[in-house]
């Protein structure tokens, strides 16, 4: 676990305090499956609005590594309106 969290993740630790905090934690989804891929949009949407993060800060964590700078802002809007409207419930 690392001891001190880059700058641009000081504000996950808020949003995120057991996973941040709790070295048996892990914030690995697997993004390859439905599933992880839902969690980690939810996770842009959240670090977006309440922790108030950029693009680019949310681009050099882990978890969003393997997207496309301009691809996050795509998934943002559909899955801040799917949020809104309701429509989270896994299918």
């Amino acid at each position: 676990m690392i001891k001190e969290l880059p700058r641009e993740c000081k504000g996950a630790e808020k949003l995120f305090p057991r996973t941040m905090a709790d070295p048996g934690c892990s914030m690995v989804t697997p993004t390859h499956t439905h599933a992880g891929k839902r969690l980690r949009a939810e996770m842009l949407v959240h670090l977006r609005e309440r922790v108030g993060m950029t693009y680019r800060e949310i681009a050099h964590m882990d978890i969003f590594a393997d997207l496309g700078m301009s691809s996050l802002g795509t998934i943002y809007q559909r899955n801040r309106k799917r949020l809104q409207t309701g429509r989270n419930d896994p299918k």
